[in-house]
């Protein structure tokens, strides 16, 4: 996960009417709130949770070891075609995935509660933190969809500053106010706010009726050969050089 918000993707989408224009303004309190959840997990374990294991005497080549829990966000490529392929119902494709891992990464949250003394157990944390950011980054490719079906040319600058500023917030709140908890009442509770951080779009994402599209959604084959094809292209060979 980049130190900025990505751009929200473009896609085909058909014209849209003043209604449309509309749905697409109100799904802009959705898109704030899942990019907030997406880089609570980015200040919590780069800043929140480096700071309480430093104070409770990790070394840092501990916390280096710790810190590559987060590679996973890194790695999401891997199975975003999966995301986008499967997971299609009546109700939506990406919101189905978000219905699914909300809960998800607050209970892999509330996991962190089973070790209070972190500092001693850092295989264990090591662990969990490597599954929440694998929910994380997941469900950081889910938001990504499920913006770009929403938004359209007249609103996606705007969704893109949304989520911009949504960035800053999840680090605010997951690098200092989870440690500010950490530091009044302790790691249990501070992991509980988390995992109810965790939740904020869920009310959201229940209200949001997904526009599917009526082509069938992309194979895996093709998916996954124009990934690799960006790996095979030489340095400086992706864009104009002008």
């Amino acid at each position: 996960m980049s130190a900025t918000a990505p751009a929200v993707p473009v896609t085909a989408t058909a014209p849209h009417d003043d209604q449309d224009h509309t749905t697409t303004h109100g799904v802009l309190p959705l898109v704030a709130s899942l990019y907030v959840t997406q880089y609570l997990g980015v200040g919590f374990i780069y800043v929140g949770l480096t700071a309480i294991l430093r104070r409770e005497g990790v070394s840092l080549e501990s916390l280096a070891a710790v810190s590559l829990a987060g590679a996973m966000w890194a790695l999401k490529p891997l199975w975003a075609p999966l995301v986008d392929r499967f997971g299609r119902t009546k109700t939506g494709h990406y919101r189905t995935w978000l219905l699914m891992l909300q809960p998800l990464l607050a209970l892999a949250s509330l996991a962190l509660v089973a070790i209070p003394e972190p500092a001693q157990h850092l295989g264990v944390l090591g662990a969990l933190i490597a599954l929440y950011t694998f929910i994380s980054a997941t469900q950081d490719i889910a938001a990504d969809g499920l913006t770009a079906r929403a938004v359209n040319d007249a609103t996606r600058p705007l969704a893109n500053g949304i989520a911009n500023a949504a960035q800053w917030v999840g680090n605010i709140l997951g690098g200092g106010v989870i440690v500010l908890i950490f530091d009044a009442f302790g790691w249990v509770p501070a992991m509980i706010a988390l995992a109810g951080l965790c939740l904020i779009p869920l009310p959201l994402t229940l209200r949001h009726r997904e526009r599917l599209p009526a082509a069938p959604e992309t194979r895996l084959g093709p998916a996954y050969a124009a990934l690799l094809e960006v790996f095979r292209r030489p340095a400086g060979a992706c864009g104009d050089s002008r």
